[in-house]
């Protein structure tokens, strides 16, 4: 059942992102530090693609972003313990921040070596998030915090600097 989900998702994902895209298009990246209310403290970072506007041509409100955070939890004795989050972001629009609500699939994946013993698992399972950008001088900074449902069941919050685009793209 697992995997017919998670088959599913991916091609519903393929779909949008295998589309042209926009001249306008923008990727921007950003280092980020998360603690997981299960892992603790993580490093990682995470990709965003501007995907234009899907919905309506009507300012920020018909825009689509996805979004790929990657993080490595390394307070884990003798584990290696990695999330990955791929999935759409809708930005909203409030003045000079910029808030916006997110789903999409939480792969995470720990692998043990301990005692001479190797083992690893993977849990899938439905990651919502909700955030906000606000500016820092010439970039984007962003708070996010994410629920997975089924799968890691971890909450995370997270903080981010965003590299490249304009200081706050939701204006």
């Amino acid at each position: 059942m697992n995997k017919r989900v998670v088959l599913c998702a991916a091609v519903g994902l393929l779909s949008l992102v295998g589309r042209p895209a926009p001249a306008a298009a923008q990727v921007r990246f950003a280092p980020t530090l998360s603690w997981g209310n299960d892992a603790d403290i993580a490093v990682g970072g995470r990709l965003l693609v501007n995907l234009g506007r899907l919905i309506s041509d009507e300012g920020a409100r018909g825009r689509l972003d996805l979004v790929v955070p990657v993080e490595w939890y390394f307070d884990c004795s003798d584990c290696t313990y990695i999330e990955v989050t791929p999935g759409l972001i809708l930005p909203l629009t409030i003045r000079d921040v910029g808030p916006y609500l997110g789903a999409g699939l939480n792969i995470a994946r720990i692998s043990l070596d301990a005692e001479g013993r190797d083992a690893s698992d993977v849990e899938v399972g439905l990651g919502l998030s909700g955030g906000i950008l606000f500016p820092v001088g010439q970039f984007s900074g962003f708070a996010e915090a994410r629920a997975t449902l089924g799968g890691a069941e971890q909450t995370v919050v997270t903080v981010g600097l965003q590299l490249g685009g304009t200081r706050n793209r939701n204006r």
